[in-house]
């Protein structure tokens, strides 16, 4: 009987054993998946606050009251211009105000003193939940919401404005749609944990500030070279060769591209731009050596300020399909042949200005 109880004493111990060993290596697994991570999957939020898959705002948070927002109509856009002022940290827009579309994210408001009537501090919402149908998130929808770290962007938005997340230093992930038209500059400047940003495809933008994803963890980890965001040539990191040739697959180049950089400003004389780029905005502005451009012949926009103050420049092709050049888009190329500066003023009358 003794013998017994030994050998089963003996059987539960090696069951326990297997057990054990068997969990240490289902952890070990898990840990090893979790820490291979590709180059634009770090620095995620550990607390799952994504939205659910048919862009409701998650079941457990509270409702946000309508008169925890300021709101306006806006006759372009025929519909409403809605910012929070409330002092909750999940906020929920709501859809439609007074039977009308809410269409716009306007800029949000800190807590007020009651005694002086000004802000005193920075909003404190944490997360966000936008509704389908919002086109715009405007100028500095969430300027310096500091405690701001999750927020969903509606496949309908077409435009992110001017420094409309610029200072959200929690904000570690963003997704982008392929509607999206317009991404202005420093929308996301300064969201220094800003490491993820995720798209499938952005081959609708027309602008792209070349300063939009500025000072983040993402911008800052990119090596230097030429940077992109899908297609479209955000900017050219580190020191410029003197003949810039913008690689092929290159859609649109951002404005101010290449001139942030004051070595960039000094040394590039010549630009070879492929055949597909379809925009450039005021990518090459400030360039003073710039001597030559050629462009090719699927560009129909020439952007506002394209080659604004290129005070060499006496050399460039402009293709027969060009129908759009903005305004002081040539002003300061006083360089350039009359030929050329006879066919820009047909276009736009306002270049050389």
């Amino acid at each position: 009987m003794k013998r017994i109880k030994i050998i089963s004493i003996l059987f539960a111990c090696v069951f326990l054993f297997s057990a054990c060993g068997s969990k240490n290596a289902t952890n070990t697994s898990i840990t090893d998946k979790s820490t291979v991570q590709t180059e634009n999957q770090n620095i995620r939020d550990k607390k799952d606050t994504s939205q659910t898959s048919d862009n409701t705002p998650p079941k457990d948070w509270e409702p946000t009251p309508i008169e925890d927002f300021d709101y306006k109509y806006d006759e372009e856009l025929k519909g409403a211009v809605v910012s929070y002022k409330g002092n909750a940290e999940q906020v929920i827009f709501p859809s439609e105000i007074n039977g009308d579309p809410v269409v716009a994210i306007g800029a949000t408001k800190g807590p007020v003193s009651i005694v002086s009537g000004k802000q005193k501090g920075p909003s404190p919402i944490r997360e966000v939940y936008i509704p389908e149908g919002v086109k715009v998130i405007g100028k500095k929808a969430f300027y310096n919401c500091i405690y701001l770290e999750s927020i969903n962007i509606p496949d309908s938005v077409t435009e992110i404005g001017f420094m409309a997340f610029s200072g959200c230093v929690r904000l570690t992930a963003i997704r982008l749609h392929e509607n999206l038209q317009v991404i202005g500059g420093g929308a996301f400047e300064y969201c220094e944990q800003l490491a993820t940003i995720d798209f499938e495809s952005l081959n609708n933008l027309t602008y792209l500030d070349s300063d939009a994803f500025a000072e983040t963890y993402w911008y800052k980890r990119q090596p230097d070279g030429f940077v992109f965001l899908g297609s479209n040539l955000l900017k050219y990191k580190g020191k410029a060769p003197t003949t810039l040739v913008i690689p092929n697959g290159t859609r649109l180049i951002a404005s101010q591209a290449f001139n942030y950089d004051s070595d960039s400003v000094n040394v590039v004389t010549s630009v070879i731009i492929p055949e597909g780029v379809e925009y450039i905005t005021g990518a090459f502005m400030g360039l003073v050596e710039l001597v030559s451009v050629e462009l090719p012949e699927s560009i129909t926009v020439i952007g506002d300020n394209a080659f604004s103050g290129c005070r060499s420049l006496t050399t460039i092709t402009l293709p027969d399909g060009l129908t759009s050049i903005g305004e002081y888009a040539f002003s300061g190329c006083n360089n350039l042949d009359e030929i050329t500066k006879e066919r820009i003023k047909q276009i736009q009358t306002s270049s050389f200005r």
